[in-house]
């Protein structure tokens, strides 16, 4: 299978939107999986994909899983002595 495919009753198909696969599973051996991306520190998801926080926010912890809903970033407090 190709790149971002897994193998479903010996046939490739695609990956459900938010996971990945890399390329090679064999189609004539057993079923495949994809696996979940999770967004890194100071992205969301919108539309099952990792996304930069828009200015002014974050999501500090990150991990948020891609093949679910849109999840949204924080603002950004500022500190002692901090102003924008």
């Amino acid at each position: 299978c190709a790149s971002n495919q897994r193998v479903e009753n010996s046939i490739c198909v695609a990956c459900a939107p938010g996971t990945t696969n890399d390329a090679g599973d064999d189609a004539l051996k057993e079923d495949t999986a994809c696996d979940v991306t999770y967004c890194a520190v100071g992205q969301h998801v919108k539309d099952n994909a990792c996304v930069t926080c828009p200015a002014g926010t974050t999501n500090a912890n990150g991990g948020d899983d891609a093949s679910g809903e849109d999840t949204a970033c924080s603002a950004t407090k500022c500190g002692v002595d901090e102003y924008v």
